[in-house]
């Protein structure tokens, strides 16, 4: 038997761009006007003030005052008219002074980070993923505050978390602040999915795994098929049963401007967690949830496992599979 997983990572809100001295949050304004004919001037104002020219930004607002006098009905007259105004007063602002230009100059040279990312937290760094973001001038230069959740414990969420006290992947990684990796390309990917695998298995006492190339050829294939499908579903049924081999399958999603990026043992890590789910007595899961990915990995009769992970061109989307040999989770037979 097999099973799978299906998680999607928390929405995040649009970042604001605060815009120096104004104080003007168009990121919002933007996101409201979504539905109206007006949104590619909007966005574009919003591009504009942060990256533009001085007649991109002529050219943003005039879009804006255009489609605003095209708006058919008075609320969306209206709402397009506080868009423009705002846009318009913004770019006066570039027009009238050199600071909130500088500011802005600054300000598209440092982007928000997204997505995954490292928190101090007390004394540890702690990996999270960004909720929101939000920013502001101060000093002549950009300056960003985090909502976040922490992936650990009762994932906490913390807010107005200061920029200092927070590092993207890479950054991380540069600072040795995390040995996390985030695929399964390196023999330390590998290394971490397994020893995720392993640690569970001594903690019922049965035996280690071995990794498997074949497993983990075949474990890769299906990942980037199910990519490529972008579907979230088991290998067919006689290919595993014919070669006796089970499969977990963990599937992440993201949405904004966020990327999707589960490190190795998160992703074993995961299926592990279900063991709170796993009745021994009764050789069961708990009513309504799931615990069979949890079984698999430390089925005892089971003595190889291959990974494979694929992560969509636009990285939103990533697929962690395992195969294993021989599989587990056989009716009427118990784990351990």
């Amino acid at each position: 038997m097999t099973g799978r997983d299906w998680r999607q990572r928390p929405q995040h809100s649009p970042t604001h761009i605060i815009l120096g001295t104004l104080g003007l949050s168009i990121g919002d304004r933007c996101k409201k006007s979504s539905q109206s004919v007006g949104i590619d001037s909007a966005h574009q104002c919003l591009y504009e003030q942060v990256h533009g020219t001085a007649f991109g930004r002529f050219q943003a607002g005039r879009g804006l005052l255009i489609s605003t006098l095209s708006m058919k009905t008075r609320p969306q007259r209206f709402r397009h008219t506080v868009l423009t105004l705002t846009c318009l007063f913004s770019l006066m602002g570039g027009v009238m002074g050199s600071s909130i230009t500088g500011q802005l100059s600054a300000q598209a040279q440092s982007r928000p980070a997204a997505g995954t990312v490292y928190v101090l937290n007390g004394e540890r760094w702690q990996e999270a993923f960004i909720l929101q973001a939000a920013g502001r001038i101060a000093g002549g230069a950009p300056s960003w505050s985090y909502t976040v959740q922490y992936f650990d414990g009762d994932q906490q969420v913390e807010r107005q978390v200061n920029g200092d006290r927070v590092r993207t992947i890479d950054q991380a990684q540069a600072e040795g602040l995390t040995d996390n990796v985030y695929d399964l390309s390196s023999p330390t990917g590998i290394d971490q999915i397994l020893a995720t695998h392993n640690e569970a298995r001594r903690q019922v006492g049965v035996s280690d795994l071995a990794w498997s190339g074949d497993l983990a050829d075949s474990a890769q294939a299906w990942a980037e098929t199910l990519i490529a499908r972008d579907r979230v579903e088991h290998s067919p049924s006689d290919v595993l049963q014919n070669a006796n081999r089970g499969e977990n399958i963990a599937a992440y999603r993201t949405t904004g401007r966020s990327a999707s990026y589960t490190a190795a043992t998160r992703a074993a890590q995961g299926w592990v967690d279900e063991r709170v789910y796993y009745d021994s007595a009764a050789n069961r899961c708990a009513s309504g949830q799931l615990c069979g990915h949890y079984t698999q990995v430390v089925w005892a009769n089971t003595t190889a496992v291959g990974c494979g992970m694929a992560r969509s061109a636009d990285e939103k989307q990533e697929v962690w599979v395992c195969h294993y040999n021989p599989g587990g989770n056989v009716v009427g037979q118990r784990p351990y």
